[in-house]
């Protein structure tokens, strides 16, 4: 809540209003954020939950395919017109990249990205003294492993390494 607070939203401006500038590139995200997208996405309906599915498989295809990350594809959280399917729990890093339209001044910009940043590696920090995984992963293989599996946040909050199978999880 702190950092939604730190990013409020504007009067009359809903979260489902949210756009993302960068939309053209894939987040590095940990564990608990993954697992707050999945839970926020779980209470979606049907056909963006399908939709989103659909785009992570893609795009997780697509890496395989080019044998390349596929933080270099499009979020699958960004929809066609930009907006964000899990604003309320966007990953950290996009909490500065993710605005109201496109009207940010550059001063702004900059502070919302490098505190989003700034966040999320003290999550990183505060999970690996926690002796959990600290891991930053793909958002798009993060979603492709976690969408399925409800006992996910249980396992991981019990020190399992839920996403062990991901190659090489990316520190910050």
């Amino acid at each position: 809540q702190v950092v939604s607070r730190a990013f409020g939203l504007k009067p009359g401006e809903t979260a489902r209003s949210r756009r993302c500038r960068d939309q053209h590139a894939t987040p590095q995200v940990t564990v608990p954020e993954a697992l707050a997208i999945v839970k926020e996405l779980n209470r979606e309906p049907d056909s963006v939950r399908r939709d989103i599915r659909r785009r992570v498989s893609e795009n997780v295809s697509q890496a395989s395919l080019q044998n390349r990350v596929t933080e270099s594809l499009h979020c699958p959280l960004a929809g066609a017109t930009g907006m964000c399917a899990c604003a309320m729990s966007r990953p950290l890093v996009c909490r500065g990249r993710c605005v109201a339209g496109y009207d940010a001044a550059p001063e702004v910009d900059e502070w919302s990205v490098t505190l989003g940043e700034g966040l999320a590696r003290g999550v990183s920090e505060t999970l690996q003294v926690a002796g959990l995984d600290a891991g930053r992963y793909d958002l798009n293989e993060a979603l492709a492993k976690l969408l399925d599996r409800s006992d996910a946040g249980e396992r991981w909050s019990h020190g399992e390494r839920v996403l062990v199978s991901l190659e090489q999880p990316q520190s910050v």
